[in-house]
């Protein structure tokens, strides 16, 4: 059964996740939303200003109990986000999706998948998710790395489920970990 808590404080050994704010839209734009290399897999449009990434977070609602939504803080300074939004939390099947995304001078350093692995455990142990899931372009091989070290396990492929923004269609990668799996 789900109960929702909303974006509570997670610490981890390196990082703070904590429900993001307005005023996070500096670092939001600085350091992932403008940038090329995060949003090359991704479905929505590099950010033209700081303006457009408050807009974004303000759209977002964060402080609903529903909405899952952390910024990724190392070192005091935003660099992602990561969560699972009320639209992708299915609570007659008590599972739900993660995305994520990450300051490209961050990867390569286990930052995501540390940030993965505190959201599983929270969505499990204390709201009460049976299966948590995510899916990364086939062609983005770091996401699935990240999926595999945060402890999820590879399901499938969707064929051509995602049309990118050149226009081709791309196949997901499915990854899961299940309630009675998961070990923090």
């Amino acid at each position: 059964m789900i109960t929702h808590r909303g974006a509570e404080t997670l610490h981890t050994k390196r990082l703070t996740l904590r429900q993001i704010r307005p005023e996070d839209s500096g670092a939001m734009f600085k350091n992932w939303a403008a940038d090329p290399k995060v949003n090359r897999f991704l479905w929505w449009e590099l950010h033209r200003d700081e303006a457009e990434s408050r807009r974004i977070i303000e759209d977002w609602k964060t402080d609903r109990p529903d909405h899952y939504h952390w910024i990724i803080v190392c070192d005091g300074e935003g660099v992602g986000t990561i969560g699972c939004p009320n639209m992708v939390l299915d609570e007659i099947n008590e599972n739900c999706e993660i995305g994520y995304c990450l300051a490209s001078r961050c990867w390569n350093k286990g930052l995501m998948s540390e940030a993965l692995a505190a959201v599983i455990d929270f969505m499990i142990r204390e709201v009460g998710v049976h299966r948590v899931y995510a899916k990364h372009d086939v062609l983005n091989v770091g996401s699935g790395r990240v999926m595999e070290k945060a402890g999820m396990k590879p399901e499938g492929i969707q064929r051509e489920a995602v049309k990118r923004r050149d226009g081709t269609f791309g196949d997901l990668r499915v990854y899961a970990v299940l309630a009675d799996e998961w070990k923090s």
